[in-house]
Parts: structure tokens; sequence; C-alpha cells
């Protein structure tokens, strides 16, 4: 699996509208759970999100609304 960094992740999200509304509407209804929010892109990216920094994540995806 690939680490992704916060910035692989917003850029992803930013090239991907359809996803990101659905991350977002994700972590509005559960803002400690970011990774969560996540999910579903991450396992069918590949992605290994264990050691991306959450709060930088939670920052970068709360702009994003």
């Amino acid at each position: 699996m690939e680490r992704q960094t916060v910035q692989q992740v917003v850029d992803y999200l930013k090239t991907h509208p359809d996803i990101a509304k659905k991350a977002l509407d994700f972590f509005k209804a559960h803002p400690d759970d970011v990774k969560g929010a996540l999910s579903q892109v991450a396992k069918e990216r590949g992605w290994d999100l264990s050691n991306i920094d959450t709060n930088a994540l939670k920052a970068e995806i709360g702009k994003l609304s």
C-alpha cells in the first residue's frame, strides 16, 4: 500500500469533486473520524493512511467545504 501525504489526498479530492463531496458529508457528520471519511477511497486507491497527520488532514478537508 502506498503511503499518502495530506497534500496528495487533498489534490486527489480537488480533482474528484464527487468523492470529495461524499468525504465532506461524512466528515461533517463524524468530525473526529477523518480517516473514516476517506476509508472507501483509500481502500479503492490502495492508500495507507495509518501514519497520515490527521490534524493537518482535518484542517485541509475543512477548507474544501
